[in-house]
């Protein structure tokens, strides 16, 4: 091409128009448009005698920062390229989008001064705005490979030199930077620019691979889940930072490195050992080349793309981290406190100070008590108030699963390990509670074997679920509670005795709702109250005699029973006081019965005091009348079956004037249920 230049021509040309005064026509005779182009461009602007100019060393240094990428990959491709240039006293420029050469190589592969005539350096701006016309801003302004020799330089300083530049494009191609090639023209290299365009092709490609690279890792690493990308060798080809995290393997042992150098096979479960068929969140534990052992959920896609190369993608799932989060969801959350505990009485305040206590250390604890009670009431509570209380609270009532179920149910089990069970695994309730509480109620259905089993667990703080290889540390609070005297099962042989002393070394018991009867009215207005609000009703209260009934009741079903009755009511309610004659027949029937024995009671202490009757009393209830009276209610209640409201419509009474005459005579309905005569 230099061959086809008249610098003679160029030269006159470029006195008369960049350096004289005229204004630079559209054609130029001898001169090449594009040159032309830039000089009309770069007049006005640009001083054809001006020196070198340089930014602030700091702008500079920011500007190396940002494109230090393009920097690092580009500077092995042109030092390569410069072995062919050394002895032509040539110098390489690596150029910014905006016309700023970023680094430069010289002859001897350093960044000292050139032995050229006009020194080029780090951070001089080659603009047409700055420098007009020369390789680097021809280059930029035209986005594509181009040469400008001697004259052609807008500035004169440069008419002895002849540069080649070549742009860079990103993956988008957006234009970036530049590469300059530049020295002395007499040294005229005619393969250069072949050359500098095969070295930007691969930078570019290299550019494009380490952007999509670090898309795909930035995509990555939004993942919660440890990501390893395999290629048909099943070597590692990418990874995300989570990986390395689960794994606890540097970077360095992953990338190139084959997976089977990096987990164990044989401790892949038996479907995911050849990683080639899909499987979806195993749960399972693995160890690394370390021999560690990671309890993980793993994820296997195997793919392909239309070319065949087939590539499989592992996701990891760190098992404790993911067990943490899905047990602290609303289904084991523990929501009773000790303030949910309603009494007032001695007895109950003991059972929240034992609580507390219970709270405060890692041993277990046995609550015993009735039916309805609270007993997980109180274990939660227990929960909520211990060094636990981020952790899960997991119960399980070991009455209600069958014997044969429960140690996969506590221990958990691996996929495939039963026909018709989970074909990932199932989590375990010990490794369920893991960093929290473990509730078990009704311990005494545990069997022998699982009581064993138990006992290891607590000894060793070690699970192994059901056909697994290793062992998983667990961490918990334990709870137990039972119904059942565990010593009496013990002497039967029913219950492990070094279990039961175990679990016995704290004991709460919590009494009968009828042992604490002070207890009673508290718990009644809190459930009140409660039902109330759910319900959005008013509240409502007892009369003189629904109270006397309420703690007259022994409440078998204790605090749950009363429960069950308040909501009864609330139903019923027709008004905002209970009376005696709304009460469910069970409370009815314990009230008439206390009322007919003290009744009976005083009769039998009147007649050991008195020596004779008394005379006859119309107003008495033992006068003729009366007795006529009650023995009438009385027999219509056998016919009626002991049913107040069939007796009601019977006599065409009022209830409440049968409840008050049966009150009144002592008698009982309950004495009378499944008693039905034909009436006379």
């Amino acid at each position: 091409m230099k061959e086809n230049l008249d610098f003679q021509r160029i030269q006159t040309a470029w006195t008369r128009y960049v350096a004289g005064p005229e204004s630079v026509p559209e054609q130029i005779p001898g001169v090449r448009p594009e040159i032309v182009d830039s000089w009309r461009r770069s007049k006005g602007q640009a001083d054809p005698f001006a020196l070198e100019k340089t930014i602030p060393s700091d702008h500079l240094q920011a500007l190396v920062q940002d494109n230090a990428q393009l920097i690092r990959i580009a500077r092995p491709y042109l030092m390569n390229l410069f072995q062919y240039l050394r002895e032509t006293k040539h110098q390489i420029t690596i150029v910014d989008a905006h016309g700023c050469i970023l680094d430069t190589i010289f002859d001897d592969g350093t960044s000292q001064a050139p032995p050229i005539q006009y020194p080029i350096s780090n951070g001089t701006i080659f603009s047409e705005e700055e420098s007009g016309t020369n390789g680097i801003s021809l280059c930029l302004s035209l986005e594509k490979p181009v040469m400008v020799f001697g004259p052609e330089h807008f500035q004169q300083r440069f008419h002895n030199s002849i540069c080649y530049a070549a742009p860079i494009h990103d993956q988008f191609h957006h234009l970036i930077g530049c590469v300059d090639i530049s020295g002395p023209l007499a040294n005229y290299h005619p393969s250069a620019l072949t050359m500098l365009e095969s070295a930007i092709n691969s930078i570019e490609r290299e550019l494009s691979f380490r952007q999509t690279n670090a898309v795909l890792t930035s995509a990555l690493d939004a993942f919660t889940e440890g990501i390893l990308v395999l290629d048909d060798h099943k070597v590692i080809i990418h990874h995300n930072a989570k990986a390395r995290s689960v794994l606890r393997i540097s970077e360095d042992l992953l990338i190139g490195q084959s997976i089977y150098s990096v987990l164990r096979q044989d401790s892949l479960p038996a479907p995911a050992q050849g990683l080639s068929q899909r499987i979806s969140s195993m749960e399972c534990t693995i160890l690394n080349r370390y021999q560690t052992p990671l309890d993980v959920s793993l994820t296997v896609l195997p793919t392909s793309d239309q070319t065949g190369l087939h590539t499989t993608l592992i996701k990891l799932e760190d098992q404790s981290a993911l067990t943490r989060l899905v047990y602290r969801s609303n289904e084991f959350s523990a929501h009773y406190t000790f303030d949910s505990i309603i009494g007032t009485s001695p007895s109950i305040q003991s059972v929240q100070t034992m609580g507390r206590i219970a709270a405060t250390t890692a041993t277990p604890t046995l609550i015993f008590g009735e039916p309805g009670t609270g007993k997980e009431i109180l274990a939660q509570a227990i929960h909520n108030e211990s060094p636990w209380v981020k952790g899960p609270f997991v119960c399980l009532n070991c009455g209600k699963i069958p014997r044969g179920l429960l140690e996969s149910e506590l221990f958990g089990y691996e996929g495939g390990v039963f026909c018709g069970g989970k074909e990932n695994g199932y989590t375990g309730k010990f490794e369920q509670a893991n960093g929290g509480t473990l509730f078990l109620d009704e311990i005494d259905c545990l069997s022998l074997e699982a009581q064993a089993s138990l006992l290891q667990v607590l000894q060793t703080g070690q699970v192994t679920r059901l056909g697994g290889k290793y062992p998983k540390s667990v961490s918990f609070k334990l709870i137990v509670a039972t119904t059942v005297n565990l010593l009496s099962a013990v002497q039967k042989k029913n219950f492990r005795a070094d279990l039961y002393y175990r679990l016995n070394a704290l004991a709460i018991t919590i009494p009968p709702l009828r042992e604490r009867k002070e207890d009673i009215f508290p718990i009644v207005n809190h459930f009140i109250a409660q039902e109330s609000f759910t319900a959005g009703t008013a509240a409502v209260s007892l009369d003189e005699e629904a109270a006397a009934a309420f703690l007259q009741y022994h409440w078998p079903g204790n605090t749950r029973e009363v429960e069950s009755v308040i909501e009864e009511l609330l139903h019923t309610a027709e008004g905002p006081v209970l009376h005696l004659s709304d009460l469910p027949t069970n409370l009815l029937s314990s009230y008439y019965a206390g009322k007919a024995k003290q009744s009976q009671d005083a009769k039998s202490e009147l007649q050991d005091t008195l020596p004779s009757a008394p005379p006859a009393d119309p107003a008495s209830p033992y006068s003729r009348a009366n007795l006529e009276e009650s023995q009438r209610i009385v027999d219509t209640l056998k016919a009626c079956g002991g049913n107040a409201k069939e007796t009601t419509a019977a006599l065409s009474m009022p209830l409440s004037t049968l409840y008050r005459k049966m009150n009144k005579y002592g008698i009982n309905p309950k004495d009378y249920k499944k008693q039905r005569h034909p009436a006379d």
